[in-house]
């Protein structure tokens, strides 16, 4: 519980402090933080699904697929 209570309270100060830039007349500044605040997130997504294929892989087991295998007819096998 505490992780999802704390996402809402980490977006709920971004959102807050963006809104405090715009309304301090610093726009750019709010739109330079929105912007990377976003890219940066993502990028961190994106390395953490990295690190986790690897750390399955690494140990073994066999790679998430996205789609599913098509399956294989009998008179393939011959």
């Amino acid at each position: 519980a505490p992780g999802l209570l704390g996402g809402f309270t980490t977006y709920s100060a971004f959102a807050v402090e963006s809104v405090r830039l715009v309304d301090a007349g610093a726009a750019g500044t709010a739109a330079v933080y929105v912007a990377v605040s976003v890219v940066v997130g993502l990028l961190l997504v994106r390395s953490a699904a990295v690190t986790t294929r690897w750390a399955v892989v690494g140990r073994g087991q066999a790679p998430v697929r996205s789609t599913p295998r098509p399956a294989r007819r009998p008179e393939e096998d011959q």
